[in-house]
């Protein structure tokens, strides 16, 4: 009869090579990622769109009679000033009863502002804190678009054409958005 042998202890100690296990370090890693995810705040980043610089010898076109128009929005008036020297042009005072007329009057100097520059379209736009977020849509809506009733405002583009102004200052800029 042949003898049974029982396996080597140290032949079976050299085939298993015991291994780190790696299941509970996958799972606290996981863990932790999902709790960076939960408690990270996500920012939005803005983007502005702006030219590439490039260097060129032909002289620059510098725009001398560029406007610098700048409408402070405060609580009882609308402000318009020149925002290069920061001097005020004009103030339309809110009447309580009629809210509605600073803003008919603040769009009649416009347009006579438009008529003298009718090439400019940039606006910027500086409410306080505390003005109703409808105030200054109606505020932008006077600045942007021309009425009706408007006398019609006209300018030469590049090839000297007289072409029909269809807006007021349709670009508007808010300046004090961080306050």
């Amino acid at each position: 009869m042949g003898m049974y042998r029982l396996p080597s202890h140290r032949r079976r100690a050299a085939e298993e090579h015991p291994g780190i296990n790696l299941v509970p370090m996958v799972d606290s890693i996981f863990n932790v990622i999902f709790f960076l995810l939960m408690t990270t705040t996500f920012i939005s980043i803005f983007e502005i769109k702006s030219p590439i610089p490039f260097v060129s010898s032909e002289k620059v076109n510098e725009e001398k009679d560029k406007l610098n128009l700048l409408i402070e929005i405060k609580s009882a008036e609308i402000i318009l000033k020149d925002a290069a020297s920061d001097s005020v042009l004009k103030t339309f005072p809110k009447d309580l009863s009629n809210p509605e007329q600073a803003l008919s009057s603040l769009h009649q100097h416009l347009v006579g502002i438009k008529k003298e520059s009718p090439k400019e379209d940039t606006i910027i736009i500086n409410p306080d804190a505390v003005i109703d977020y409808e105030y200054i849509v109606k505020v932008m809506d006077s600045v942007r678009e021309l009425e009706k009733t408007d006398e019609s405002i006209y300018f030469k583009d590049e090839q000297g054409v007289s072409v029909k102004s269809e807006t007021l200052f349709s670009n508007i800029i808010f300046g004090n958005l961080t306050e």
